[in-house]
């Protein structure tokens, strides 16, 4: 995709840069996100603690593009930063 993230020069002459061209790949990196969740469980009680997000990933999972590409192009990412609980439940 050709040209796909590219900006044009005059959206950036009201602030004094000039660049020739901006761009941004639209190809986005692979990425894992791992959960984790170890309890125990009886008839009148549950016990667990998990990990969410273990490897404290933070993935682009698309592109964000204003206006069409004129305004500004970044990412949109999951935003899941790594939490860690425990549950106790009587029943």
């Amino acid at each position: 995709m050709t040209g796909f993230g590219t900006v044009p020069p005059s959206s950036f002459f009201k602030f004094g840069i000039r660049p020739s061209r901006v761009s941004v790949s639209p190809e986005l990196a692979a990425y894992h996100l791992v959960n984790f969740r170890l309890g125990l469980r009886s008839e009148s009680l549950e016990f667990a603690a998990f990990i969410n997000n273990l490897t404290d990933e933070s993935a682009h999972l698309s592109l964000d593009r204003e206006r069409s590409r004129r305004a500004r192009v970044g990412y949109l990412t999951n935003r899941a930063d790594r939490r860690i609980s425990v549950l106790k439940k009587f029943q």
